[in-house]
């Protein structure tokens, strides 16, 4: 007779014992609640979070741009010895290196890998990580209140990652006729960078290929004043084109589903509410 097979407990799986938030205001939490940390002790943590591990003379020379060579390292082993008091093993230093503890679970790695995973390849997203993603990708921006130079640089990166994982995002809900979450993350998308015209044009394309000339209208014309307001210029004569009745630039917003195989899923709602391709706008 066979002897039972005997199952093992599954493992319980660990929470990280830092949590950091870089995504509008700095917060730090461990197991036990809530770390307080000061300014340039932030600072220093935020540094190490987004750049992974870097020379101590780097790192010194960052954060404290105007000091001596010696003054800040000077600074730095006081923001360490400050950091090691409040929040012991959270930073690992090495003979000439410092770098974040592998425990520490950041905000902004999380928003990293929806970006990458969204550019890479948004048409292999299913309905429900789409809709996750669109959850994940707006939000504040890095390290509010922060106008060191390395904060504007890595804010700016981010934003620009954000912008691109949105508009990808906003054609692969259109494809999956959820109209509504595809119209927020072309409205997400602009919030960031107002004159891109890709959000706007998105955004336009679905309203049209929706039907709906009143709202199409009023997009194209909020983002054309915009544009001039700011640039003294005019939306391209390609998004112009959208407003054209039955012109196939209307579902240029569906172009990369179509490469792939999948021209047959254009939005719809309804029964004949899309903008029928022989007729227009009626």
């Amino acid at each position: 007779m066979a002897r039972p097979t005997r199952l093992r407990a599954a493992r319980p799986v660990r929470e990280p014992r830092w949590k950091l938030g870089l995504l509008g205001d700095w917060r730090l939490q461990d197991g036990e609640g809530r770390v307080a940390l000061l300014h340039r002790e932030r600072l220093l943590v935020a540094f190490l979070a987004l750049h992974g591990s870097r020379p101590r003379g780097y790192v010194a020379g960052i954060l404290w741009p105007d000091a001596s060579d010696a003054h800040a390292r000077a600074s730095l082993r006081q923001a360490l010895h400050a950091v090691r008091a409040q929040a012991p093993g959270l930073v690992e230093a090495g003979a000439d290196s410092l770098s974040l503890a592998s425990g520490v679970c950041s905000d902004v790695d999380v928003l990293r890998e929806w970006c990458d995973r969204v550019e890479r390849g948004a048409e292999h997203l299913s309905p429900q990580a789409a809709v996750e993603a669109l959850r994940i990708l707006p939000g504040p921006e890095l390290l509010l209140g922060e106008f060191e130079e390395w904060v504007l640089t890595e804010r700016g990166r981010i934003q620009r990652a954000r912008l691109r994982a949105l508009e990808a995002l906003a054609v692969r809900l259109a494809s999956y006729e959820l109209h509504q979450h595809a119209i927020a993350a072309c409205e997400r998308a602009a919030e960031i960078e107002p004159l891109q015209e890709g959000p706007a044009h998105t955004l336009v394309s679905i309203y049209v290929a929706l039907g709906n000339r009143v709202d199409a209208m009023r997009a194209y014309h909020a983002f054309r004043r915009r544009l001039w307001d700011e640039l003294q210029a005019e939306p391209s004569p390609k998004m112009t084109a959208l407003l054209a009745c039955g012109h196939p630039a209307a579902y240029d917003v569906l172009a990369e589903l179509r490469e792939a195989g999948d021209a047959e899923r254009l939005p719809t709602v309804g029964s004949g509410a899309v903008l029928e391709r022989r007729g227009g706008f009626s």
